[in-house]
């Protein structure tokens, strides 16, 4: 859940709005409650896997080939 946690802060009022709007007239609250969850939750997963675990690896080649880059430049002399 650690890794959902950030994902789950941005779709939760996404989710939650519209799932309300359309289920809570025909479903009780609690029932809309754990549909809702549920589906952010679906989504947060989802925001994870396609989104931020592909920029993590993408960003990471980067950064690595920026530091190997930074420590072969020779520090100049101490005066």
């Amino acid at each position: 859940l650690g890794a959902l946690t950030y994902p789950l802060y941005l779709v939760h009022l996404t989710v939650l709005r519209p799932v309300t709007h359309y289920l809570y007239p025909q479903y009780g609250r609690w029932q809309v409650l754990a549909i809702a969850v549920a589906v952010a939750l679906l989504l947060a997963y989802l925001v994870y896997r396609l989104v931020e675990q592909p920029g993590q690896r993408w960003l990471r080649t980067r950064l690595r080939t920026a530091l190997t880059q930074i420590r072969s430049v020779r520090q100049p002399a101490s005066r």
